[in-house]
């Protein structure tokens, strides 16, 4: 593997992404409004249900999303939002994945049900990414910030031993100075350890697996020849793995003490157009600031 040395604050890829003392990020566009989707409850803060625009190819994931956020928020089912609106728990699903890009009317209804109305707004273009690296920057973002993450990696992989992996996805893209959060730690391993994996999957205290056909983690499944490998864990962030038929070389990334083998950030930025996207960003605000 390739190495390369990690730093704080100031990287060979994005420069220097300073926060102020005020919290705002030193590039952050100023006055930009609130988020470009948010669900506004009657009597509750619409702060909780922001999410982050990313482009708009993705708007229907991110109305989904937050209608999970929502519903789960007051312990209701699909089955049970369905009945709510009077449609089926398979649409209530792929609303909320993304796979179906819902009309407004039945967006409405949807929302209604929980008690909650949707709140569309504008905003510059990339102030969704300015505020998403001002919070990672700040400290402020609810997902897990690096130091979190490599701590929740490190009490997962103590019984893993021996078997090689890579770091994947988002953790893999903050580990090589993307300045973002994530709420799930991605694994590669090679499709011949499957055994092994198995193995330490199932040493795992209290991981529940993702059932496609529950729409919800519950089950203590560790097969991982078959379904999606995605669980959650007690420590409030998921993991998902990969199997690949060859594992790549990746790269070992020094972050402090610990070195993390991790797949190339172009690799990460190719299959993920919204690493992609924050990545670009974070380049060009690391650029300005090199100038300032």
């Amino acid at each position: 593997m390739a190495a390369i040395g990690g730093t704080t604050g100031r990287n060979p890829v994005f420069g220097e992404l300073r926060s102020n003392g005020d919290g705002r990020h030193a590039h952050a566009a100023r006055g930009l409004g609130e988020a470009p989707v948010s669900a506004r409850g009657r009597g509750m803060s619409d702060r909780d249900g922001t999410i982050k625009g990313m482009d708009e190819v993705a708007l229907a994931k991110r109305v989904g999303r937050l209608l999970r956020i929502e519903r789960e928020k007051r312990a209701l089912t699909q089955r049970g939002l369905a009945r709510r609106v009077g449609t089926s728990q398979q649409c209530v699903s792929r609303v909320e994945t993304g796979r179906f890009a819902a009309s407004t009317d039945l967006l409405e209804r949807m929302f209604d049900a929980i008690d909650v109305q949707l709140d569309v707004t504008v905003q510059a273009r990339d102030a969704d990414l300015d505020r998403s690296i001002a919070d990672a920057v700040g400290g402020r973002s609810r997902g897990l910030l690096l130091d979190s993450a490599l701590y929740y990696l490190r009490m997962f992989l103590k019984k893993l031993g021996d078997v090689p992996y890579l770091v994947d996805g988002a953790l893999a893209a903050m580990v090589q100075g993307v300045p973002m959060a994530t709420g799930r730690i991605d694994l590669a391993f090679a499709a011949s350890d499957v055994d092994a994996v198995q193995a330490w999957v199932r040493e795992q205290p209290n991981w529940k697996r993702w059932e496609e056909r529950w729409q919800d983690f519950g089950s203590a499944d560790a097969n991982l020849t078959r379904g999606v490998l995605r669980w959650s864990t007690p420590l409030f962030c998921e993991v998902r793995i990969t199997l690949e038929d060859s594992l790549p070389a990746g790269l070992r990334v020094a972050v402090g003490e610990q070195v993390v083998p991790v797949r190339a950030l172009a690799e990460v930025e190719a299959a993920d157009p919204q690493i992609a996207r924050l990545a670009a960003r974070a380049r060009t605000l690391g650029a300005k600031g090199g100038a300032e």
